[in-house]
């Protein structure tokens, strides 16, 4: 938690509290993080830039040894990223990779 702000005690309450501002639509983005900075884990999948391969291969429904395979099989395509070892694919660019592509 950041800052023990006034009305805003635990996580819960950072929850409850920036659900109750988005439904009100009334809020500015800085009341929306006066407790705590919002996430990645609160952005949607469909709309962050890069998904892990576990949350890829959740939302294409592919394995994830063969997301693995392909990354390493196309690196000329531009559709991953490397943090550290950790392999992030760029959401839109690997959805028009799949749209050009027949078989995997």
């Amino acid at each position: 938690m950041i800052g023990n702000r006034k009305g805003c005690n635990s996580d819960s309450d950072v929850y409850n509290n920036t659900v109750a501002c988005i439904q009100e639509k009334d809020c500015s983005d800085k009341q929306l993080n006066i407790c705590k900075n919002e996430t990645y884990y609160n952005i949607p999948v469909w709309e962050r830039y890069t998904l892990t391969v576990n949350e890829a291969a959740e939302y294409y429904h592919i394995g994830e040894t063969k997301l693995r395979r392909i990354a390493e099989e196309h690196p000329e395509d531009d559709f991953t990223i490397l943090n550290g070892n950790r392999l992030l694919f760029k959401r839109e660019k690997f959805e028009r990779f799949l749209d050009k592509v027949t078989i995997l």
